[in-house]
């Protein structure tokens, strides 16, 4: 009851006085209405600095509460005022010193009635100091300015506030931001486009920074090493251009843009952006989308400015790693669409497969395979003999990498699953979908680990990541994971630190093959050279439909003996040689069914705690199948007897040893690849047929 009254007492005052407005007749003639709000303000500010409440943070709060402010301060303002005026009996002269003695009475008064009437109301007084202490983005807004040679000025004015505590405390010295420049397009081919950075300012100053590439983009660091921020808001206003970004339809020109991006680390209050094409244009058709990397919800709407301006923004918070994503099309011609000669260029730039000049392939031959002759052929192989154990020291991922000698999602799922075996996380597997449902992988912590989390050091030395890290992640198909994509690339990093040989490096664990990549650079500068070449050639002099198909069989020709050159150009050193006939040893036992073959050589007794501990072997080396089969008829027996390990659960499905082998390999080695694919190019969201991320720009970001 006492709360409606307060509520409704609010409501009359702030319907019947303005928050600037009078108190006493003659406290009146000492000062304007707007002298009054800024002794409210003051005395609010005072109340503040006592609860240790930043002045910047309080701007930003007290435009939302100061007629509040004022109606619950005025009772109380005017009861002093009337106390004070009951003990004079005269009226100084204006501007006397009387006079500004006695307004300096009325302004401690006023100071004084503002601190009374906030303390006194304790709930409220919270409302007013109490905010959410998480890092995070007030408000992104985006102004994007289409050239008519489709270049895009792109000004971000990213309003964060930085606090103390909260769910996210990630911000310290400053802001991160990514853009992603490179993309995959259809083909699976890769795409680059233009990125230049121009400026950055922080609350209208100028801000120090720095960059580095990133997997897919540039990386930029707003702010300075030694310098930490004070709790507060803070708006930052980025300026870059990029071109190549429009997508030249047949009957339409579209701007698909990813406005934030999907990898911010941050909450985002209110998302927006401002599209302006050149003058002339007629916007067609708009659509917006919201949400994860992928998602088609529209949280959000859009307004026709003029015939050529549109405004989109979000209806509601985006959670962490959620963005918005905008299409927009104009009519065609009025933007200049890049000649397919330019095209084709570009592309053959972005993929690095230029092709070499027609007469340096015999050149080519006689390069590479004196390289190969020099350093790419293998030690001779020992006799393969069944090995019951892995190398010492060799994890899982070690030996399927010393195997292939490349890198794949079946390692990392290895080195998971590895990581599952030892009881350091819990893997459930959901079936997820409206229609047709797929696999979704959650990684939990398991129930048995309380508190901090203790590194295991073997496992860290191996990996290089720590499966805490992945405690509460999930990976799905078609959701971009940029945490799991981190650990993922973590693991290659690890693997090829610990036994590919590099030039300039030191192996951490052994040097065991190598892949020669120097050789292989030369070849591919020659091949660089005679596209080049080619294509002047033909610009400048022309050319027969018969010179053009006889130089681009060349140019095949030369591919074709690239790639098998680099295919034969690594090798195993003598000692790697040896560990990788150790490595087909245990292969072979784990792949080979009939147990009697390996009798007479004392194999380890069939257990469900040997097939748990060696399947994170299988499923690296490519046997996990043959494996499960070999434990079959044991691992039906235990199930009869209640058998299901603590760390896989597959929600719908019984637990069988084929199921969970293959599950847990080819299901969560594809999810996870996936998951770590970045984002790429798509034909486009107009028509509503886009989703959240699936543009250009956008990234992500966080703090540092």
């Amino acid at each position: 009851m006492k709360s409606f009254l307060y509520t409704l007492f609010t409501v009359c005052f702030l319907q019947g006085v303005a928050w600037a407005q009078s108190f006493t007749q003659q406290a009146d003639t000492y000062f304007t209405k707007e002298e009054y709000a800024q002794l409210i303000k003051e005395g609010a500010l005072n109340v503040a600095r006592s609860a240790n409440f930043p002045e910047s943070v309080f701007a930003e709060e007290y435009d939302k509460h100061q007629q509040q402010i004022s109606a619950l301060a005025t009772p109380v303002i005017i009861k002093k005022f009337n106390w004070l005026e009951n003990g004079y009996s005269t009226t100084p002269a204006p501007q006397s010193a009387a006079w500004k003695k006695r307004k300096e009475s009325y302004t401690k008064e006023l100071l004084r009635g503002v601190r009374d009437a906030l303390y006194a109301n304790e709930a409220f007084l919270k409302t007013i100091f109490t905010i959410d202490e998480s890092d995070r983005i007030v408000s992104f807004h985006a102004d994007i300015t289409v050239e008519k040679d489709g270049a895009l000025q792109v000004t971000e004015t990213i309003k964060i506030y930085n606090g103390e505590g909260g769910n996210n405390d990630e911000i310290k010295r400053g802001v991160v931001r990514e853009f992603p420049t490179r993309y995959k397009t259809k083909t699976g081919l890769v795409s680059t486009v233009p990125f230049h950075f121009i400026s950055v300012t922080k609350n209208g100053e100028r801000e120090s920074y720095k960059w580095e590439n990133a997997e897919n983009g540039v990386r930029y660091y707003f702010g300075t090493a030694n310098e930490f921020l004070e709790r507060g808001y803070y708006t930052y206003v980025l300026s870059y251009q990029t071109s190549r970004q429009i997508i030249f339809h047949g009957d339409k020109d579209e701007l698909y843009w990813n406005v934030n991006g999907t990898g911010w680390s941050f909450t985002s209050g209110k998302v927006s952006c401002r599209i302006t094409f050149p003058e002339g244009a007629t916007i067609n058709e708009n659509n917006c989308y919201t949400g994860v990397q992928g998602s088609t919800a529209s949280d959000c709407n859009f307004k026709i400015i003029s015939s050529n301006v549109v405004e989109f923004s979000t209806t509601q918070l985006l959670n962490a790693n959620e963005g918005l994503t905008v299409s927009t099309t104009i009519q065609k011609g009025m933007i200049t669409a890049p000649t397919p000669l330019q095209s084709a260029w570009a592309l053959l730039k972005d993929n690095y497969i230029l092709p070499a000049l027609a007469i340096a392939i015999f050149f080519l031959f006689v390069i590479n395979f004196t390289a190969w002759w020099r350093v790419g052929r293998d030690p001779e192989a020992g006799t393969i003999i069944p090995q019951f154990e892995p190398p010492q020291d060799f994890s899982p991922a070690d030996c399927g990498f010393l195997l292939k000698q490349t890198y794949s999602a079946p390692l990392f799922a290895a080195s998971i699953v590895d990581y599952a075996v030892h009881r350091l996380v819990d893997i459930e597997v959901k079936r997820e979908g409206l229609i047709l449902k797929t696999p979704v992988y959650y990684f939990n912590r398991p129930a048995h680990i309380r508190g901090e989390f203790e590194r295991d050091y073997k496992r860290y030395k191996w990996y290089g990541y720590d499966i805490e890290d992945l405690f509460g992640q999930k990976a799905a198909k078609g959701e971009y994971n940029s945490l799991i994509a981190s650990r993922y690339s973590s693991l290659h990093t690890q693997l090829k630190n610990r036994m590919q040989i590099s030039s300039g490096t030191t192996n951490s664990f052994r040097g065991l093959f190598s892949l020669n990549d120097g050789y292989i650079g030369l070849g591919i500068f020659y091949l660089f050279l005679c596209g080049f070449g080619t294509m002047i050639y033909f610009i400048v002099y022309g050319g027969t439909p018969v010179l053009v198909a006889s130089a681009i069989l060349l140019l095949l020709l030369g591919v074709v003996l690239q790639i098998l050159f680099s295919r034969w150009m690594s090798a195993y050193t003598k000692e790697g040689r040896k560990l990788l006939d150790h490595v087909l040893g245990f292969k072979r036992y784990l792949e080979t069914a009939e147990q009697k073959m390996f009798d007479a050589l004392n194999p380890p007794e069939m257990t469900i705690q040997l097939f748990e501990k060696y399947l994170p072997y299988a499923i690296a080396l490519g046997c996990e199948n043959k494996w499960a089969a070999k434990f079959e008829a044991i691992i039906n027996q235990a199930i009869e007897g209640g058998y299901q390990p603590v760390y896989y659960r597959m929600q719908g499905s019984s637990f069988s040893a084929s199921s969970f082998a293959s599950g847990i390999s080819s299901g969560i080695s594809s999810t996870i690849a996936s998951a770590t694919t970045p984002p790429s190019s798509s034909s486009g969201g107009s028509g509503g047929g886009g989703s959240s991320g699936g543009g250009g720009g956008g990234g992500g970001g966080g703090g540092w």
